[in-house]
């Protein structure tokens, strides 16, 4: 009897169970089939305290976006060194730029709650929990498009200490149903490479049942392939299976630089202190990126700070004061102060730092490459704010969304929307770009209140 037929059928299949039980189920799709309809991601970023463009205070001048509207390229984006978005200039391909969006409700007493509520939602307020316990009353845009994509949360992680005023307000998964994000990069390290929130032995358990399943199917497959009976029609099968083998090799040797390791188990615990912000930030950019790339989830969001988030930023070598008292401009969580010498330019240039570090997480997805391109261009990342300004206003909310959604997206703009446009034609055009549709198989244009007018925000749509 050949070698074909003494290979136990029942045993090949179960050993191919096991590995088809692994969370990263995608790399098994044939190759034609992944070329075809490659799986995206999408991530969210929701700083706090608004930006610092015109119409916030006063006859402020614009330093926020691009002085021209219509293509974006990294010579104009260069030459336009003076505003903020220009963090992002070795990204100007990918980018779509958008000025003139709205949230569409009023707050519930307190403005940073009811931005955040409604910035990711396109959402109404609660009624009943007002102020700074307001919630949203829908689910996120995150929340959807995971659920959608893999049957689970987003990857929920956070930047800064929580101090109690406002601390998750941003992604839901429903009425008043707030998705609580992980602050501590460490935590979510051993969250991600152990897919159950375990212990690093558990991590390193999981990791090795893995590696030993693949070893395995390796061998036994080889073993086919060297039979001169196999069909070349099941010769080809058998080599896209030990491809798709060695693509979840690839994944599950996918691990972050010792240096990273270092400063993730440094942070352990550190992760509070607004010193370390910056580097919390990159290290959950670098996480995301990695959690991304190795397939282990497809869609997170991050929220930078408290909401009224008050670090003290590093700006010209000294620490500033409070970030929420510069938004505002007077030395003051409230309305009444005494003024803050030159806040505006510190305002920008926080801005500044905080979309550089935005822009540490697009060259991170940019470079991992994939058979149909760059994982950054497989979906897309926003960034995003719970206001428009230190000023609380909800009208030209800013919006970047870098990444083509495989096709589906046009990019390397900027684009001013017409007046009254609200961010749920936004998020529409978000979902529909991860891949998701209505039962019919078109596109969704209906997320958020029922309430506001229904579409998809067509001028970034290819």
């Amino acid at each position: 009897m050949s070698q074909l037929h003494r290979f136990e059928r029942r045993r090949f299949l179960r050993g191919a169970g096991v590995s088809l039980g692994l969370p990263l189920l995608d790399a098994f799709a044939p190759k034609r089939a992944a070329a075809a309809v490659a799986p995206g991601y999408a991530v969210f970023v929701v700083g706090m305290n608004g930006v610092q463009q015109a119409g916030g205070y006063g006859d402020e001048p614009e330093r926020f976006w691009p002085s021209n509207t219509g293509a974006l390229s990294r010579a104009n984006m260069a030459a336009d060194s003076g505003r903020a978005v220009s963090e992002l200039v070795n990204h100007a391909e990918h980018l779509n730029i958008i000025k003139g969006l709205s949230f569409a409700f009023s707050n519930n007493g307190c403005g940073h709650s009811g931005g955040g509520n409604q910035v990711l939602t396109a959402a109404k307020v609660s009624p009943d929990l007002a102020k700074n316990k307001s919630l949203a009353m829908g689910p996120s845009v995150d929340y959807r498009i995971a659920r959608a994509l893999t049957n689970q949360d987003p990857l929920a992680l956070y930047a800064g200490p929580k101090h109690g005023y406002i601390n998750d307000h941003i992604s839901h998964r429903g009425a008043k149903d707030v998705i609580v994000a992980e602050n501590n990069p460490w935590t979510t390290y051993a969250r991600i490479v152990a897919m159950t929130g375990g212990s690093k032995a558990a991590s390193e358990l999981l990791m090795a049942r893995r590696k030993s399943v693949n070893d395995l199917l390796r061998k036994e497959i080889a073993v086919l392939l060297a039979d001169p009976q196999l069909s070349s029609a099941d010769r080809k099968r058998i080599e896209q299976h030990l491809s798709s083998v060695r693509d979840i090799e690839f994944r599950l040797r996918s691990e972050l630089p010792p240096e990273t390791m270092a400063e993730l188990k440094d942070m352990d615990g550190k992760h509070r202190v607004d010193g370390n912000r910056l580097k919390i930030m990159d290290l959950q950019y670098d996480l995301l990126a990695m959690a991304l790339s190795s397939g282990l989830a497809r869609v997170g969001f991050l929220q930078v700070g408290d909401g009224t988030d008050g670090i003290g930023h590093i700006v010209n070598g000294a620490r500033t004061t409070s970030f929420h008292h510069i938004s505002h401009r007077i030395n003051s969580d409230g309305g009444e102060g005494t003024s803050i010498s030159n806040a505006d330019m510190l305002h920008h240039k926080i801005d500044r730092i905080v979309l550089g570090s935005f822009a540490k997480l697009l060259d991170k997805l940019q470079a991992v490459q994939t058979p149909t391109g760059s994982l950054l261009d497989m979906g897309f990342a926003v960034w995003t704010n719970q206001l428009a300004t230190g000023s609380h206003r909800y009208k030209n909310v800013p919006y970047i969304v870098a990444g083509r959604a495989g096709g589906y997206l046009k990019t390397g703009q900027f684009v001013q929307v017409p007046d009254k446009t609200m961010n749920n034609k936004l998020l529409n055009t978000l979902i529909t770009a991860a891949g998701v549709r209505t039962q019919a198989g078109g596109p969704v244009e209906d997320f958020g209140d029922p309430s506001l007018p229904k579409g998809l925000l067509t001028e970034i749509v290819a």
